[in-house]
């Protein structure tokens, strides 16, 4: 007999789990401070600096259909970044594509 052991949990609750575990601080409302997380904006672009490793990520608070708004485009700054964009992730296309254009 074939089965499957496993944990169903809501997006919400596993956001909880990680954010714990990147020990992001919450403020006297209960909402977590973003440091170094970005909610509800849309992901456009990042960029490696050679000298420092550091990563660059460009995010907009624009819709993800609307056209981009300079002045709602900001830039955040980290060591790691992690893609969880979705299915259709901006990040992994670009990533591959820099892969695919490196190895040619």
């Amino acid at each position: 007999k074939n089965s499957t052991s496993g944990t169903f949990i809501l997006w919400h609750q596993l956001q909880d789990i990680l954010l714990e575990a990147l020990s992001i601080e919450k403020n006297e409302n209960g909402r977590y401070i973003q440091q170094c997380l970005s909610l509800g904006c849309e992901f456009l672009n990042y960029r490696i600096d050679e000298e420092t490793g550091l990563v660059h990520v460009t995010f907009s608070r624009s819709w993800k259909d609307a056209p981009i708004d300079e002045s709602k485009t900001f830039t955040k700054t980290c060591r790691l970044l992690i893609g969880a964009d979705g299915i259709r992730s901006t990040l992994r296309q670009q990533i591959l594509s820099r892969c695919a254009s490196t190895q040619t």
